[in-house]
């Protein structure tokens, strides 16, 4: 009996048990809330997109508005890295975080990333930085934005549905 509680308790240091870190939960539930403002932030960029797409503004005027969100874009990213940086590595190497929750990393640097690369020859002073912006930003915006984003969203909202029930 003696034995099988040791071996019972081996397996229960060595395995993790209990489930997912108390620190774990609550990065999933502020996850939950990085998500609601990052989507605000796509919404205006997807408006703001669609407005240059469709001729209705020039993309000076595009690189304008989507700057706008560049400090927000920026703080969000901001505190989803601090508190990374609390999370253990047994944390990290969880299913949930791999394969879900350092999604939204992703997906906030793919937000932030698009704002800046919205200005390349506009703010800078230098036209040369792409030799055409425009389809530089076009293909960035499918790339990133639309697909990439997609996908990670779904695996996002998954792990933070698991962690958070």
């Amino acid at each position: 009996m003696k034995k099988a509680f040791i071996l019972l308790f081996i397996l229960f240091a060595l395995t993790g048990c209990g489930g997912p870190s108390k620190e774990l939960i609550n990065f999933a539930q502020q996850e939950k809330v990085w998500l609601e403002q990052s989507e605000d932030i796509i919404r205006k960029i997807d408006n703001d997109y669609a407005l240059w797409i469709n001729g209705k503004i020039n993309r000076g005027e595009l690189a304008t508005k989507l700057y706008q969100y560049e400090p927000q874009a920026k703080k969000i990213m901001r505190d989803r890295e601090k508190l990374i940086s609390t999370l253990s590595e047994k944390d990290k190497k969880n299913d949930l975080y791999e394969d879900g929750l350092s999604c939204g990393r992703v997906m906030g640097l793919n937000v932030y990333y698009f704002i800046l690369s919205s200005g390349y020859g506009y703010f800078s002073g230098n036209t040369n930085l792409k030799a055409t912006p425009d389809l530089y930003l076009i293909k960035r915006y499918n790339a990133s934005m639309i697909k990439d984003n997609a996908n990670r969203r779904e695996l996002l909202i998954n792990s933070i549905g698991q962690l958070t029930k």
